[in-house]
């Protein structure tokens, strides 16, 4: 019997113990909102609370800095495309395709019927994203009490760079949106190519003006070019040459990417020399300018463009493909330079 009373009890007890343990979960469940059991946090994800704060502004100037970068040179990822330098190095016959790719191979072709090609959406929108958070940086270095540091005056510049690429390459009518850090999108009216010269014109002379407070030689240098290179874009021949009068000639500018950290490569090199997508071209059209010899090697003619023949493109079967050696590595910085004080202020992107 004492044996049975203490079989029975611990049984009874546990009986209790599940009945209570189930009213606490439904209790539990019942006052749980279920969206909170998916609602995870990212860590990696940069709220609007954390742009807006001013005490990030380095985090923010870093990533005016990236966007940038990625729209000189591409996204350096694994069919990617290599950015408004390769996008219009191949309108100018400086690259050809090489690949398989049909929206490139149309955008070398100068045949694109497909409005929602792919490669040149990335490279539009990357530019937009470079200009918008560009402005973004500005505002919130003013709303800091820095609207005259040399990042201010860097942030300008890369905002007037962005917005002239935009009138360089594309066709009048490119619109101005904005995005702010609380994630309004206002829609910007339709620019023609002379109002978009004239947006990044206003953008280098307000970096001339904070560079100087600043006392930042290479900012006040870096929208001298900008300025002269809108002019140049306008025909403005003169007036160019004596917006850069007091740039001097082994001026570079440069725009840096990492050799380690995967999304801060430079897309050129990735595209170009890791994948053999796209190639440095010579004597491409009708009347294209002969950079080098084609050919076995060797091939360079011009140390300034160097280049080796290294077969054919990625999944080519007819494609040649010449290495290019400007950007020789994964880190290789991308500059301007001022070519010559006597050259009616022409300037080339490298």
């Amino acid at each position: 019997m004492r044996s049975t009373s203490i079989d029975n009890r611990p049984r009874h007890s546990s009986r209790r113990r599940s009945s209570l343990v189930t009213g606490i979960l439904i209790v539990g469940i019942a006052a749980c909102h279920t969206d909170t059991l998916v609602d995870l946090r990212n860590p990696d994800l940069i709220t609007g609370g954390v742009a807006r704060d001013t005490a990030n502004l380095e985090q923010l100037y870093n990533g005016v800095l990236f966007e940038f970068g990625r729209a000189m040179t591409g996204a350096a990822a694994t069919n990617d495309n290599p950015g408004i330098v390769g996008i219009s190095g191949m309108m100018a016959d400086e690259l050809w395709y090489s690949s398989t790719f049909n929206t490139m191979q149309d955008i070398d072709a100068r045949r694109i019927v497909d409005v929602s090609n792919s490669d040149l959406t990335a490279t539009f929108q990357r530019l937009h994203l470079a200009r918008n958070l560009a402005n973004r940086a500005v505002e919130q270095f003013a709303a800091a009490g820095q609207q005259t540091s040399e990042h201010a005056a860097v942030a300008a510049n890369l905002s007037g760079f962005s917005t002239l690429f935009l009138a360089e390459n594309f066709c009048s009518g490119v619109p101005l949106s904005s995005t702010s850090l609380n994630g309004d999108l206002v829609f910007g009216a339709a620019q023609t190519t002379q109002q978009l010269l004239d947006t990044a014109t206003a953008r280098f002379n307000s970096a001339l003006t904070v560079a100087g407070s600043a006392g930042s030689t290479t900012q006040q240098n870096v929208a001298r070019i900008g300025i002269g290179r809108a002019l140049l874009d306008a025909g403005n021949f003169a007036q160019a040459a004596s917006a850069v009068n007091a740039v001097p000639t082994s001026f570079v500018y440069n725009v840096s990417y990492s050799e380690s950290a995967t999304g801060q490569n430079n897309g050129v090199w990735q595209n170009v020399n890791s994948e053999r997508r796209s190639s440095a071209a010579s004597g491409e059209g009708i009347n294209g300018i002969v950079f080098f010899k084609r050919g076995a090697r060797p091939n360079t003619l011009d140390p300034r463009v160097s280049a080796d023949s290294v077969g054919l493109g990625l999944g080519s079967q007819t494609a040649p493909f010449y290495a290019q050696h400007k950007y020789d590595t994964r880190g290789r910085r991308s500059h301007w330079r001022r070519e010559s004080r006597h050259a009616s202020s022409r300037r080339k992107r490298r």
